[in-house]
């Protein structure tokens, strides 16, 4: 079995509570949003998906996904998942201070390092988002590699 990685991305959230009820369904587009209340098993959003209408219960974060779409994601998956971002110097960076890779800072990087050649030309003739998404994913593995083995060696 090959294992994956999830390519890092930015998403914008909100957490569904009573305190932000309002907010949550104002951050929802009108023909996705579907129904909000209460109900005997609480709080309660609906949201029309590709799958069908999912519904967010209090607790459950509303993502808007990459390509504009919104769906809820329980609070254990969002906490697994995702961390919060902040601006530090114009630069995106995690909460935990690392730098947030983007896609044009991937390209950019692809495009500087010699060895990199199946990547540049595959974005050079514009392959499939797929065939490039793989490239990109080993050329990350291999640089999130070499920097490890770096800071292993400089640790020593």
């Amino acid at each position: 079995m090959t294992r994956y990685r999830k390519l890092p991305v930015e998403i914008s959230a909100i957490q569904f509570t009573r305190d932000t009820f309002r907010a949550a369904v104002r951050f929802i587009p009108l023909d996705q949003f579907s129904e909000a209340g209460e109900d005997d098993q609480g709080l309660f959003l609906a949201i029309r998906t590709l799958e069908g209408v999912m519904r967010a219960t209090e607790g459950d974060w509303i993502i808007q996904g990459v390509k504009g779409e919104y769906y809820p994601c329980k609070p254990d998956v969002f906490a697994a998942t995702y961390e919060a971002v902040e601006e530090q110097d114009g630069q995106a960076v995690s909460t935990a201070g690392q730098p947030l890779v983007t896609r044009a800072v991937v390209y950019r990087e692809l495009a500087d390092l010699q060895d990199a050649t199946a990547a540049t030309e595959a974005i050079r003739r514009r392959r499939s988002n797929a065939t490039v998404r793989r490239l990109l994913a080993i050329e990350l593995r291999r640089m999130a590699d070499n920097a490890s083995r770096a800071a292993e060696g400089a640790g020593a």
